[in-house]
């Protein structure tokens, strides 16, 4: 019988029943895998550390002697309210020297797991049969110890006991929650404690990142060997302001033929590159014409064909383009024809307690979508290492709003703007990484 593990206690408490979890993630929209990764057996073993209660023997589907440990579980980050964030732990083979990179993922409202571990820099993709996996050669943990963190609560399979925290969500609390998350993670694997760390991430991982990044650097501050290592943060094509990824994505568009020169001039006149959020109703026909103009391509990798139709629902599924720092509840490169779509299971039916989860997991309280978000911290440009990343086939979040916003801040690169791929060009496209210095 395959056995996999995850410690649903947080540090300082707010339990989660294992079959509860289980009951609720087999009936998820999520890929295998995603479902795999808390699957749990049992209650906890008497005499164990919290992290060995975290450690995953085996995920169903999962190669054999791949090589590397994995955990999972829950992190309390407010007692009093039941704020516990869910992460998983991927360590490097070579784990004991490998520095740690905390990834998180966008939206807001995007899973780390579902994004960043199942489809992009995890370990395992999976098969077509979506029951079984398959290791991924290009896994970041090749080189260091990734920890995917879903942020805030109400985000994949963290949670709150108390639902007006879905409705009050913002920067601050999320940069501030996730340094808990880190404070009480570390003392959970003290194996970690001054290790090289870095913090990473995509799209609106662009608020994340640097703030979080602050308050790291803060709290570090004056402090000698501090148990938190920080070194530096990396940023994948990043959500920021809303003018310059307005101004960025309809260039994008227009430079790539995916518009026409007339709808690239009304996108410039109509839309006021204030607020994505709130565009005016002659911003929506023009986006909405840029849409239809577009036509059925993968907003996530426009040379690549489309898989089952599946782009238009991508862009609809949120009303077409009114935010550029939109989670998309549909996966890339063919993984949603993996998806088995359907919210219960019979799996589901006849768990005890079940309530209890389903109250608490956000997906199955308001729908997705649905979570009230506040853009309430500044974002900073620390001085200390860090990386601009930007990729040329998505135009969801394109290359050419980051490269305006680092020349608009005056961001000083401490090499020459380097290709991200060495060996060859894509399409002799712009695409690469700025490295800044903490000189």
């Amino acid at each position: 019988m395959v056995a996999a593990r995850a410690a649903m206690s947080g540090a300082g408490g707010g339990a989660v029943l294992p079959s509860d979890l289980l009951a609720v993630i087999q009936g998820w929209v999520l890929p295998a895998v995603l479902l795999f990764l808390v699957l749990v057996g049992g209650g906890k073993a008497a005499g164990l550390s919290d992290q060995e209660r975290d450690r995953i023997t085996l995920l169903p589907g999962q190669p054999t002697n791949v090589g590397f440990q994995q955990y999972s579980g829950y992190v309390t980050v407010d007692a009093r309210a039941g704020r516990a964030l869910f992460y998983w732990l991927v360590e490097s083979p070579n784990s004991a020297s490998a520095p740690l990179v905390l990834w998180l993922n966008g939206g807001p409202g995007c899973s780390s797991v579902a994004y960043g571990a199942s489809e992009e820099l995890g370990p395992f993709r999976i098969r077509p049969d979506g029951q079984n996996l398959y290791l991924n050669p290009y896994a970041w943990n090749s080189a260091a110890n990734l920890l995917f963190l879903e942020s805030p609560a109400g985000v994949g399979f963290s949670y709150s006991n108390n639902s007006l925290d879905l409705y009050t969500a913002g920067d601050q609390r999320t940069a501030d929650d996730a340094y808990k998350f880190l404070v009480n993670w570390f003392e959970r694997f003290p194996q970690y404690k001054h290790r090289e760390f870095y913090i990473a991430g995509e799209s609106y991982a662009g608020h994340y990142v640097p703030q979080l990044s602050q308050v790291v650097y803060r709290n570090n501050k004056g402090v000698q060997n501090p148990v938190i290592n920080f070194k530096g943060f990396m940023v994948g094509n990043a959500v920021t302001d809303d003018y310059h990824d307005y101004v960025g994505t309809f260039e994008y568009w227009w430079t790539h033929g995916l518009i026409s020169d007339n709808t690239y001039r009304d996108l410039r006149i109509a839309c006021d590159y204030v607020s994505s959020q709130h565009p005016s109703e002659a911003c929506m026909r023009v986006l909405n014409l840029a849409s239809a103009e577009q036509g059925n391509i993968d907003p996530y990798s426009i040379f690549t064909r489309p898989c089952n139709n599946t782009s238009a629902l991508r862009r609809n599924l949120r009303g077409h383009y009114v935010s550029f720092s939109t989670c998309q509840l549909v996966f890339v490169c063919c993984v949603s024809s993996y998806i088995h779509l359907q919210f219960f299971s019979d799996h589901l039916k006849g768990r005890e307690n079940s309530s209890f989860v389903l109250s608490r997991l956000f997906l199955f309280l308001v729908g997705p979508g649905k979570i009230m978000w506040s853009c309430n911290a500044v974002i900073c440009i620390l001085f200390l290492p860090s990386k601009l990343s930007l990729g040329c086939p998505e135009h969801m979040i394109p290359a050419p709003k980051d490269t305006l916003r680092s020349t608009t801040i005056a961001l000083k690169c401490k090499e020459h703007f380097m290709p991200m791929l060495q060996e060859y060009a894509i399409l002799g496209i712009l695409a690469g990484l700025c490295t800044t210095s903490s000189e």
